[in-house]
């Protein structure tokens, strides 16, 4: 079922952070949330994913126990190494092909032993994509939601990553917030721009 937004609000005191914000995403597929920093595009993603209310409008075609997400932060435990970060919504000795595969996908299968305070800023945050990506596809996700996953990686090493990840698209769908918009732009065709 494809995602439809009607008319949601949400402000913080006397800020408006959306106002009647509506939008139709596909049931498969990737778009892009572009906007500024500060502009709303978390609020917006938080209120898809369950983890906060709108003060009014709806939303159609959502089931939060089938959604994956990239959050703005790492969210990385440090007593964890980086495997098993990544692996943490799996079990990771059934699902050992599972985790390798993805992983390597993010170029990082050679620092699975390693700690979170063992990792540059770019290597944390493809664990964090790694872990996303691991439990969309154990759990046959419909909607991948990704928050600035690209932030402190360099082009080619994006480029490489996003090569891979794609044919997950063609199963899902997948929304991707950024406040670059030549990235936007790269990556999908589809871009749901965020505005004052």
């Amino acid at each position: 079922m494809a995602v439809r937004i009607k008319n949601l609000c949400k402000k913080y005191g006397d800020n408006k952070v959306l106002e009647n914000f509506s939008a139709d995403f596909p049931e498969t597929g990737a778009v892009c949330i572009w906007g500024a920093s500060g502009i709303g595009k978390t609020t917006l993603t938080n209120i898809i994913m369950g983890l906060e209310k709108p003060d009014s409008g709806e939303i159609e075609g959502i089931d939060t126990d089938r959604i994956s997400c990239v959050f703005q932060e790492d969210r990385l435990l440090p007593w964890n190494t980086l495997y098993e970060n990544a692996s943490i919504s799996v079990d990771p000795k059934e699902c050992s092909g599972l985790c390798q595969k993805w992983i390597e996908a993010v170029e990082l299968w050679e620092d699975r032993d390693k700690y979170p305070d063992e990792l540059s800023g770019g290597m944390k945050r493809r664990c964090a994509l790694a872990r996303a990506l691991i439990r969309a596809e154990h759990s046959r996700c419909e909607i991948l939601i990704m928050d600035e996953p690209f932030k402190g990686l360099d082009a080619d090493l994006k480029n490489r990553i996003i090569s891979k990840i794609t044919p997950l698209w063609e199963k899902m769908l997948a929304i991707i917030i950024t406040h670059d918009r030549e990235e936007a732009e790269s990556i999908t065709d589809k871009i749901i721009s965020l505005e004052e």
